[in-house]
């Protein structure tokens, strides 16, 4: 827009010292400076939900946060859902916990989120129970992995929800259990994996399958395989028939690859409040391309491969993003047969009557978010129109100086003046507060902050390279190095 790097007016210099004051500005009100941010977005919309907790010390130790849209989300898709932590996303190490589900374009799609200071049973008791009061119902199944205190919570907290384990998880760790041998026999793997991943296996297919499988390969008495049937109930894909979900949601993948995205725009360096500020923005853009996906599958409908009028009445029910199947004798598919949840007007169909929906709407951006958004607009357009255009450019340019004079010296006059501060309050949402009742919260200590807990196979590797003894660069041989070789001295 302004015509090249050197053109933008500041220096990656400046960038970092904007943010060392904007951090000096922040200091010790980093969590009171959110908390009053998210009271006055309660203001603003009612729909809004939050909670937080703080510790003995008056610290922000647990945050849950759900605005309307993501509510509203949830009513429309929120019969499935996963949920994992990640880590390194602010300075304090607090886990951040989003909530995920997938939208009818099959999009990942977020209906909530939480930062916790501990991952024990205390904490994620009182994150679900907040995400549970938030939606007012709870969904058909979640998916998690095999998180001890979540085994716990989410029977507890969710009693009428089914609890999945994460099958990736499981299946990865095969390796290391079964040894050598069987880790590097193809026909071995190809036959549990046929037996694991199957979704057409009713129970009874996958236990004979299971049954013949153990004593094929001599698993009858292997403890790790015990384990793992009599949890099948809660990972294998016959166990979830009576859920139609065309076998999303079998693992935490959807939420992996969404804490990966959130990754991108945050960082171990992160206060709360920039913290904050990236979440909005990543939740703006999830937003922007669910309603560009919309707008898509209002305009038009995907090219039919036959001339099937059930293919063509599918075209126009059904997303772009869904598949079609060649079905003889039907010209359209029975009702009984459509989810709504796949269907173009999924938004306009709830799966579930929510009390909170109904209660109130919610409300449109207000004046002054119109006013700043037709700035920006014609802003953008006299750019483009006078791009190239050197007498036009000059014009605009003087008009605009003009303006900015005029704009400082009012500002002057109101002893408002247009410092870092102002700028400051409008990037985080409120002032700095004078009382601080809300401390910023400690360094929090969790199982994924620090090194990687490793394998036992990747243990055993690590200990082979240290038992091996150094040897010279020059003659291969141990007890000196390159330096003092006899070789090379002589």
């Amino acid at each position: 827009m302004v015509g090249s790097f050197t053109d933008v007016g500041a220096t990656c210099i400046e960038f970092c010292n904007f943010r060392r004051d904007l951090l000096a500005y922040i200091a010790e009100a980093d969590a009171q400076m959110v908390i009053e941010d998210m009271f006055k977005r309660k203001e603003e919309n009612p729909d809004f939900y939050f909670d937080f907790d703080i510790g003995e010390e008056a610290q922000l130790t647990r945050l849950f946060l759900a605005d309307a849209e993501c509510r509203r989300n949830y009513a429309y898709y929120g019969d499935v859902m996963s949920f994992d932590a990640t880590y390194s996303t602010n300075r304090y190490k607090l886990v951040f916990v989003p909530f995920t589900g997938v939208d009818n374009h099959k999009r990942c799609i977020t209906f909530g989120a939480g930062l916790i200071a501990k991952e024990d049973v205390e904490s994620y008791e009182w994150l679900v129970m907040k995400f549970k009061t938030a939606m007012e119902y709870t969904p058909r199944c979640t998916t998690t992995n095999q998180d001890p205190a979540l085994k716990i919570v989410v029977p507890h907290i969710m009693p009428t929800t089914r609890h999945r384990f994460c099958m990736w998880h499981i299946m990865t760790k095969v390796g290391e259990k079964v040894g050598v041998a069987l880790l590097h026999n193809a026909d071995f793997k190809k036959e549990l994996n046929n037996t694991v991943w199957d979704d057409t296996l009713t129970i009874d297919e996958f236990e004979r399958k299971w049954t013949t499988l153990m004593k094929d390969y001599n698993l009858e008495e292997h403890q790790w395989f015990a384990q793992l049937y009599e949890a099948r109930a809660s990972w294998i894909p016959a166990y979830f028939n009576d859920i139609p979900m065309g076998g999303l949601l079998r693992t935490t993948s959807r939420s992996e690859s969404e804490n990966n995205y959130f990754g991108k725009f945050t960082n171990h360096h992160c206060s709360l409040v920039e913290f904050m500020a990236q979440y909005n923005s990543v939740i703006g853009e999830q937003r922007q391309r669910q309603s560009k996906l919309n707008a898509e599958n209002e305009g038009s409908y995907p090219e039919t491969k036959t001339h099937l009028s059930i293919e063509k009445h599918a075209a126009r029910v059904y997303t772009h993003v869904l598949q079609v199947m060649k079905t003889k004798g039907y010209e359209t598919i029975p009702q009984k047969y459509i989810v709504s949840r796949w269907t173009r007007d999924a938004c306009a169909q709830p799966l579930y009557d929510v009390p909170w929906a109904k209660r109130t709407k919610i409300p449109k951006a207000n004046e002054t978010t119109k006013v700043a958004n037709q700035l920006w607009n014609e802003f953008y357009n006299c750019m483009g129109l006078v791009n190239g255009w050197p007498d036009k450019m000059d014009q605009m340019l003087a008009t605009l100086q003009q303006l900015k004079k005029d704009l400082e010296n009012e500002r002057q006059q109101t002893q408002e003046g247009a410092n870092n501060e102002s700028v400051f309050e409008r990037l985080v949402g409120s002032s700095k507060p004078n009382d601080i009742q809300i401390k910023p919260p400690k360094v929090a200590k969790n199982k994924g902050i620090g090194k990687r807990l490793k394998s036992n196979r990747e243990k055993a590797a690590t200990n082979n390279q240290k038992k091996r003894e150094r040897t010279c660069n020059i003659c291969d041989l141990p007890g000196h190095n390159s330096r003092t070789c006899p070789d090379k001295l002589a």
